[in-house]
């Protein structure tokens, strides 16, 4: 990892000239009135294209994901972009719903069968390159620090007790960032660099959907190491469904 602050350089590939300035946490996961904290960075045309379809996904995942489902904003997203994105056809998590899903089974309480839809269960590597963006941008911003295109980022689903517990060791660090509030409790996220090749990120969707990021440099150990994430429990996947 390397500091710089020259803001002509695209922080996410650290090779082409900026031509923009592109939001970290995705613009399209908010409403008007949007926050007016909202994080950018300096970006190519090109990261910046790329970038937007993981937006996408990310959007069409909180919307149907069912963590979040029963939030208003994620409420409003599935009956907003990410509707309109299915209709015509351009959701790619819509597209690997159908593709790779099953059919379930919808029952009530009681047992009652009320309907059938389809699940996909959704894989942290689903999202990682989301999340290697978004790594690169928030470190920026935070801390000043360009990571390398080999920089190790490790994403992980975290359920709501480690996740609280990670969060709490970060606070009592003395040394944590945040908690950073970005459109009430659309996104909230804290973050700990470790020393300058390790860093972990702690991200919250809708106060329902939980990430951490462990990033550190290529030669080094990993950051989540070092807050004994276990990546390997089953309770770090979850089923979200299109109806």
């Amino acid at each position: 990892m390397s500091t710089s602050e020259n803001w002509e350089v695209c922080v996410y590939c650290n090779e082409r000239l900026a031509t923009q300035r592109e939001h970290v946490i995705p613009r399209s996961i908010f409403f008007p009135p949007r926050p007016s904290n909202l994080i950018t960075v300096p970006s190519c045309q090109p990261c910046n294209s790329d970038k937007q379809r993981y937006d996408d996904f990310l959007r069409d995942f909180l919307s149907i994901d069912d963590f979040t489902n029963q939030h208003a904003g994620s409420l409003n997203l599935f009956l907003g972009p990410t509707g309109r994105a299915i209709d015509r056809n351009r959701s790619r998590l819509a597209k690997k719903v159908l593709e790779e899903g099953i059919v379930v089974e919808v029952r009530s309480p009681d047992g009652e069968l009320l309907d059938w839809r389809y699940a996909l269960e959704i894989e942290p590597c689903d999202l990682e390159p989301f999340f290697r963006y978004v790594a690169k941008g928030l470190s920026f911003d935070q801390y000043g620090i360009r990571l390398p295109k080999d920089a190790v980022i490790d994403v992980s689903h975290v359920p709501p007790e480690p996740f609280t517990a990670i969060i709490k060791g970060m606070a009592e660090s003395g040394g944590a960032k945040g908690p950073v509030r970005l459109g009430g409790d659309t996104c909230v996220f804290m973050s700990l660099l470790v020393h300058e090749y390790h860093a972990v990120w702690a991200i919250s969707f809708f106060l329902d959907r939980w990430f951490a990021i462990g990033v550190s440099h290529p030669d080094g150990d990993h950051a989540s190491d070092q807050l004994l994430l276990d990546r390997n429990s089953d309770a770090q996947k979850h089923t979200p469904h299109i109806e």
